[in-house]
């Protein structure tokens, strides 16, 4: 019985060792996808969307993470609260990396758009101001959906 105890508490230790070394994956490709600089305002939008290069990997890794023990599905499992707080931290970390550099990347524009509006007839300040919110509603979508990915039920 002493055995079986100290194999499921090995085997739990392993679990969450390897959830904590995917989940510093998780964190390494976010920060990838949230640095440098973000898009320069032109006579185009571009929106800043998470790198689709970066999102194909992560996007498999989340699935499995979402899989791992935690608190609601395996009450008993040993290694499921400490999972449960690292996934809440890379969640947290996704969240302030990809908050700080959208801010950033809608800044710019946002700026340009209101110095533009003083100058341009309504009609086209307005079509450009929509095209801002259609950018910032579609980076929302697409961290949303990373970010949901990883949140626990």
């Amino acid at each position: 019985m002493l055995r079986r105890l100290r194999l499921l508490l090995l085997q739990a230790r392993l679990i969450e060792t390897g959830a904590k070394k995917l989940t510093q994956l998780y964190t390494k490709l976010v920060a990838e996808g949230s640095s440098g600089s973000p898009p320069i305002a032109g006579l185009d939008f571009t929106p800043a969307t998470f790198p689709p290069a970066l999102l194909a990997p992560l996007k498999p890794l989340v699935a499995f993470l979402r899989s791992l023990p935690l608190p609601s599905t395996h009450p008993s499992h040993p290694a499921s609260h400490i999972i449960f707080n690292t996934l809440k931290e890379a969640q947290r970390g996704y969240a302030d990396m990809r908050g700080t550099w959208n801010r950033k990347s809608l800044e710019t524009n946002a700026k340009r758009v209101v110095d533009r509006a003083e100058t341009l007839d309504g009609v086209i300040s307005g079509k450009e101001f929509g095209t801002w919110v259609d950018n910032l509603l579609r980076i929302a979508e697409v961290g949303g959906s990373v970010a949901a990915g990883l949140h626990s039920s």
